[in-house]
């Protein structure tokens, strides 16, 4: 273990002090991110960045979250990923082709006259099939998922193998696009190696796109980037980084989901969006936060 915290601290070190926030205590290190005080104690020795001293000491929240990924410790973070195995499995389904896809808005000024006046972006409006305006704080749709499996060719190879060489590690947005960083250090977000794979293929002779959305995992989309290859007449959603990421953390076992097969069945784009910088959704002119909530349809449920 303290091998692997050494690799953790000598990873967290490469990113410069003035991306961090070091606004989590140790009680959020233990509660949110699984870390007992005795690795806590272990990680400083280390040299894991800090301010403070003794009940003042406080971290990056990102520093945690990498640390609790790379040691695989029960933070509510990978106790999510792991729920997400299952929606792997559902959508390899022929059945599990359609999910229901319900986002949760709520008022940021409970008791205002008048009725709410709630808008989507017209990205996720449309992805949706429904209109961007709403009065509702919950809006519910149902949306065809891709079930076929598509497995890339061989030039796809160099592409995946420049997958395995990078090590995933959430970074703060003014970094997410600055490969550069990427190339110096081999740490990435989905951001940053989608980006940067996306070129990598355009080398080997495959036309690319970026795209972003989201990863169906089941009840709790998450906000994903990854990017598209055009075969023929489609456009098939890779995304070598994060299939390898999942078998590292042993998520998912490669022998059922190889880095060479599209995630297509599991990843939900937005048109047109590409970087997820815009609100989602809003409250007049504010924005307010989306709650996406998935949940797979059985073919007997489906009724349209």
């Amino acid at each position: 273990m303290k091998a692997l915290a050494r690799d953790v601290v000598s990873r967290a070190r490469q990113m410069p002090d003035k991306y961090r926030t070091f606004s989590a205590s140790p009680v959020d290190a233990r509660r949110v991110y699984g870390i007992s005080e005795a690795l806590l104690a272990v990680l400083l020795d280390l040299g894991l960045p800090c301010t403070g001293a003794a009940e003042n000491v406080a971290f990056d929240p990102l520093d945690l979250e990498n640390t609790a990924a790379a040691l695989g410790l029960p933070s509510s973070q990978m106790v999510a990923m792991r729920r997400w195995t299952r929606s792997l499995a559902q959508a390899q389904t022929p059945e599990r082709e359609r999910c229901e896809m319900t986002v949760s808005l709520h008022c940021p000024e409970p008791g205002h006259e008048g009725g709410c006046d709630f808008s989507l972006s017209r990205h996720l409006a449309s992805a949706l099939g429904v209109s961007a305006r709403s009065k509702n704080e919950q809006i519910v749709s149902r949306v065809v998922m891709a079930t076929r499996i598509h497995d890339f060719d061989a030039p796809f190879d160099v592409v995946a193998d420049e997958a395995r060489r990078l090590v995933f590690h959430r970074i703060p947005d003014e970094l997410a696009m600055d490969i550069g960083f990427l190339k110096e250090t081999g740490l990435a977000d989905c951001r940053s190696a989608a980006r940067h794979l996306c070129q990598v293929a355009v080398q080997v002779g495959y036309v690319t796109r970026p795209a972003a959305g989201f990863f169906i995992g089941a009840p709790f989309p998450c906000t994903h980037a990854w990017f598209e290859i055009r075969i023929d007449d489609r456009w098939i959603a890779a995304d070598p980084f994060f299939l390898n990421t999942l078998h590292h953390w042993n998520i998912l076992d490669p022998e059922d989901w190889p880095v060479t097969r599209s995630p297509h069945s599991i990843v939900w784009p937005l048109e047109e969006a590409h970087e997820l910088t815009m609100p989602l959704a809003r409250h007049g002119n504010t924005p307010v936060k989306a709650v996406m909530t998935a949940r797979w349809l059985r073919t007997k449920e489906i009724s349209w």
